[in-house]
């Protein structure tokens, strides 16, 4: 009988691809959130410049 042998080290990638995927899918997701918040943030300032009010800087750009 042909038996496939698998090593031990190709094993255990094949039981850490799960996690690899997710920490992909979580990187991807932030990502996302990132883009539109900061999205958001700019077509609310060019509606105030718009308006003529006083524009805000980001909150992650320090004074």
């Amino acid at each position: 009988m042909n038996q496939l042998i698998v090593p031990q080290q190709v094993q255990s990638l094949e039981q850490a691809q799960p996690l690899t995927v997710q920490a992909q899918w979580i990187s991807s997701v932030t990502s996302v959130i990132m883009i539109v918040w900061m999205g958001a943030f700019v077509v609310q300032q060019v509606i105030k410049v718009i308006k003529r009010e006083e524009i805000e800087r980001p909150p992650i750009i320090p004074k």
